[in-house]
This record gives C-alpha cells, sequence and structure tokens, in this order.
C-alpha cells in the first residue's frame, strides 16, 4: 500500500502490518494555508507516487487506485500499462464535474475538459472501475467504461444491518 507520510519522523517510511508492506511517501502539507498550497500538496504527492510505482509495480500486479486526489488514475493507469500491470479504480467521488457543478465558470470548464478526457481513457484502460453507488455506475458507464467492468460495491453497511 502506498500512501503519503504523515510528517511525523517516529512514523516509520515503510513497514510490514498484518502482511500488508505499507510504503508512505513524503509531499507538501500547505493545504489548510490557501488553495495554492492545496495544488502544491497534490503535485508534489503525485510526484511521489508515480516515482513509488515505477520503482514497486511489476508485470503481473494490479494497482487499487482511490479517487484521492482524482489525478491518481491517470497515474495508476500509465504505471499498469509500463509495467504491464493491471489497475482497478476505486471511485469515491468524480471529479471534475462536482466543481463543474458547483461552479459555472466557463475558464475551469475549458481547464478540465483534457483532464477529463485523460481520466476516461485510464477508467476505460483498467481492468474495473468500482462505484460507490448506482448513479456513480451509470456516470462510469457513459464516460466510457464498457459496463462488464463497471462494480459497484455501496460504501455503507446494507439496511438490514443494525
Amino acid at each position: 500500500m502506498i500512501a503519503s507520510h504523515d510528517g511525523n519522523s517516529e512514523t516509520p517510511r515503510r513497514e510490514i502490518h498484518c502482511g500488508v508492506e505499507i510504503i508512505r511517501v513524503s509531499a507538501t502539507r500547505w493545504g489548510s494555508r490557501h488553495i495554492a498550497g492545496k495544488a502544491m500538496d497534490y503535485a508534489t504527492f503525485a510526484m511521489a507516487i508515480r516515482r513509488t510505482l515505477r520503482a514497486e509495480v511489476r508485470a503481473g500486479d494490479c494497482i487499487v487506485a482511490m479517487t484521492d486526489p482524482p489525478i491518481l488514475s491517470f497515474i495508476a493507469a500509465a504505471a499498469a500499462r509500463r509495467a504491464g500491470a493491471g489497475a482497478i479504480h476505486w471511485l469515491q467521488d468524480i471529479h471534475p464535474e462536482i466543481s463543474l457543478a458547483l461552479s459555472p465558470s466557463r475558464l475551469l470548464a475549458s481547464v478540465v475538459r483534457p483532464w477529463i478526457l485523460r481520466r476516461n481513457a485510464a477508467w476505460q484502460a483498467g481492468r474495473a472501475c468500482v462505484a460507490i453507488g448506482s448513479d456513480m455506475a451509470a456516470l462510469v458507464r457513459e464516460s466510457g467504461v464498457p459496463d462488464g467492468q463497471v462494480r459497484v460495491i455501496p460504501n455503507w453497511l446494507p439496511a438490514e444491518i443494525r
């Protein structure tokens, strides 16, 4: 598992926990200050993830990439393709569609259009896309992912569990 390091010197960069190797990568932590800081945090995390995937992923592996930050789908797809591995995209949210829905900005729409195309290509190339609900799964299918590659795993407890 590759995750962000918390910046605490006592937190190990690598460890094995319950049989799972955890690799923690460094990134900036400026996001709480301003939007430019958050962008820098995403960029430095993305570079660290890219570097780590290049070093760690081997042919036959399968990368499971979550959607936080949203650019992980591109990075995972590229790393999987390069190594001869597979990629599964586990979607917790849909970006940049959420941003577009919240902002009528034409500038934002023009900036994110290439992002959407790259993200869709990454999803289409994956072994599967896991959505947390049927509406999200429908959007994934509308993005060009074949029905057989879309799975729904709800992110909540079934109603019968109380």
